[in-house]
């Protein structure tokens, strides 16, 4: 029964003398007014949770990337460095993107080629200078040169270990001034 028919009803029967309906009519409809605020109140709260959901979704990061033969599959390589450097950062949820270029600069001069001076664990490789041995990728199997050196695959795996916190990787990460998030 809609509630502008239970009302029409309740307003006859209210009517009637000796029906004692008059309390119960008064109740019924202070209740109903009583849901009609919850509901509203209700519809409120579920709309900002809404768009505190959406928020918080777009600093999650993305799934691991599709790969094809070993790059990933994206727009990314069509970028020029900076631009994919500051939309990977957008994709994962890096909100110091100034500081993540700093680091690159300081790093390798923003160079994917770049290799560094050797050391026990290796010749540190690429844009983000990766020294590969002992580093697991974004599958999580062994990282390679190639992955290193790949411009979006390196700043993607960069991204991600800064965002768990792993700053010391990098001394450019200090000198840049570069903060866990």
């Amino acid at each position: 029964m809609s509630r502008s028919r239970f009302l029409v009803l309740m307003v006859g029967l209210s009517v009637l003398p000796g029906c004692g309906i008059q309390k119960e009519f008064t109740r019924m409809k202070d209740r109903i007014t009583a849901l009609e605020e919850q509901n509203s109140s209700l519809m409120s709260a579920e709309a900002e949770l809404a768009k505190r959901v959406e928020a918080l979704e777009s600093k999650v990061p993305k799934e691991n990337p599709e790969l094809q033969d070993g790059r990933i599959k994206s727009g990314y390589y069509k970028l020029p460095t900076l631009d994919m450097i500051r939309q990977v950062a957008k994709d994962e949820g890096w909100i110091d993107v100034d500081g993540l270029i700093r680091m690159g600069r300081c790093e390798s001069g923003l160079n994917s080629k770049a290799t560094g001076p050797g050391s026990r664990d290796g010749h540190p490789r690429g844009m983000w200078q990766i020294k590969v041995r002992g580093k697991v990728n974004l599958e999580g199997k062994a990282m390679t040169v190639e992955q290193a050196e790949d411009p979006v695959y390196s700043t993607i795996w960069t991204v991600r270990e800064l965002k768990k916190g792993h700053l010391g990787l990098w001394e450019c990460a200090r000198r840049a001034g570069l903060r866990r998030q």
